[in-house]
């Protein structure tokens, strides 16, 4: 199903026309040279990205999370759309820094976007948007 079309903008961009804020489908447009458009298709199937937020040159305890990367520092969870009100935050991370025990995952990696806490659900936002793929960080304390 396509959601909507965007052109190219940086990544961050909420400006009409961007990953962030698409066209919709229908909306008529003036192409201004040979400008591109990408259409965002809405799959049935969210990607979940669950990054340990440690940095590479950091020691970080490898655990045994399902479906983690090579190195060890961020899982992927795949969530139905149909069934998005179930998913909840996973209650570890794929890595632990050594001293430090989970206490949530952010929206950012530098923590300044919406905290969640273990077990929560995910953001509502995320459930209609033609988005497919999100990535929650890590949020650590010292234990």
């Amino acid at each position: 199903m396509i959601e909507g079309w965007f052109i190219p903008t940086p990544a961050e961009s909420n400006t009409f026309g961007s990953v962030n804020n698409p066209f919709p489908p229908g909306l008529v447009v003036n192409v201004v040279d040979s400008q591109q458009f990408t259409a965002i298709v809405k799959e049935p199937i969210l990607e979940v990205r669950y990054n340990a937020n440690v940095g590479i040159d950091n020691a970080c305890v490898v655990g045994d999370v399902p479906h983690s990367t090579d190195d060890g520092r961020s899982a992927l969870v795949w969530v139905p759309r149909v069934d998005f009100a179930m998913a909840r935050t996973p209650d570890r991370a794929s890595c632990t820094p050594p001293g430090h025990e989970l206490a949530g995952w952010n929206t950012r990696g530098d923590g300044s976007g919406q905290t969640l806490e273990l077990g929560a659900p995910l953001p509502a936002t995320w459930e209609s948007p033609s988005r497919n793929n999100y990535t929650l960080y890590a949020v650590w304390r010292s234990s």
